[in-house]
């Protein structure tokens, strides 16, 4: 059965999660092809232990640069990062 990628990454980097949020906010504008979105803000929010703090910072961010959904699009993606020690 397939994994979301959050549980991929916990069990692959042995990551300690206590919590995790994620909201996306998509701004839709007209354009000339019709309607498509003009921006994508997501934030995440994670609770890790505190070793894991800075680790969860890089993979988040790395996941993004590689992320192939928000390369596809056509705006720009704003990713914001919330992560607190346990």
């Amino acid at each position: 059965m397939p994994r979301f990628p959050i549980e991929y990454a916990i069990e692959v980097h042995k990551l300690r999660i206590g919590a995790y949020r994620c909201r996306a906010h998509g701004i839709l504008d007209h354009v000339d092809e019709g309607i498509a979105f003009a921006s994508m803000r997501l934030a995440v929010d994670v609770t890790v232990v505190a070793d894991d703090v800075e680790r969860v910072r890089a993979l988040l961010a790395r996941a993004k640069k590689g992320c192939f959904v928000a390369n596809s699009l056509r705006c720009p993606v704003e990713l914001t990062v919330e992560v607190t020690a346990s």
